[in-house]
């Protein structure tokens, strides 16, 4: 992975940015607008962009008619590129049915990742994307697993899944210690700090983190944009927020 260099970190209601630019581009190439946004339960306002990154959370009960309106929601929206991923809360996706609904999905210009890969053209810029639905067990929710550490898990959990060559991680669960401010997420080894993970598990943790490496990292040089792109939050989810937009 090329270093990148971080030109803007801003929180500016209701549009949050954070400007990338990668050594390899010249001051030419258009950026590649991604709208981040986790958490929504039910539809919200998106602003424009290039690529619509959901990382979880699509629907509260997990009911088949919920579903049906997130999925008109999400296809009455114009980006080219639309990434969509199941979370704890969405039960019925974690049914055979959910074969039917990627399929449908997939014929509307959204694509489902349930633990695979997805490589998008934006521009001059590729981005290999990354997407799981699970975060660790937790009470009796949908797509848990066993966390890194506890019996009977693998490895630095299921964090050793992703492939080497992704560069956007969407996941619902956080990094350990990386705005998920409950200790919840799973502890991720260096070498599995991507240049954008996307996530919204907890949704306190909304913001933005830029993480520079350490020169004893084999990513010495490179930055990681945590992104927890969490749309509701404050008391009981009373709040409502826009979706985080990282141009890259």
């Amino acid at each position: 992975m090329e270093a990148v260099q971080v030109e803007l970190l801003a929180c500016i209601c209701p549009r949050s940015y954070v400007g990338v630019s990668r050594g390899s581009h010249g001051p030419s190439t258009p950026y590649a607008s991604l709208i981040l946004t986790t958490s929504t339960y039910l539809p919200a306002l998106i602003q424009p962009g290039d690529v619509l990154i959901h990382a979880g959370d699509l629907i509260h009960c997990g009911t088949p008619s919920e579903l049906r309106v997130t999925f008109d929601w999400l296809v009455s929206f114009p980006h080219k590129h639309k990434i969509v991923k199941a979370s704890n809360h969405n039960t019925y996706l974690q049914t055979h049915e959910r074969r039917l609904w990627a399929h449908c999905w997939r014929e509307r210009g959204i694509i489902y990742l349930e633990d695979k890969s997805y490589t998008i053209q934006v521009h001059s810029h590729t981005f290999n994307i990354f997407g799981s639905p699970c975060t660790p067990r937790h009470g009796n929710f949908a797509f848990q697993y066993t966390c890194a550490g506890m019996t009977g898990s693998p490895p630095h959990g299921r964090w050793s899944i992703i492939p080497d060559d992704t560069h956007i991680l969407v996941a619902h669960e956080h990094p350990h210690g990386h705005l998920d401010l409950t200790g919840l997420g799973c502890r991720v080894p260096p070498a599995r700090l991507l240049m954008l993970p996307v996530f919204g598990h907890v949704h306190g943790g909304r913001g933005i983190e830029v993480l520079l490496w350490n020169p004893v990292h084999q990513n010495s040089g490179v930055r990681t944009i945590s992104v927890n792109s969490s749309v509701v939050g404050g008391s009981r989810d009373g709040d409502v927020r826009s979706p985080i937009v990282i141009d890259i």
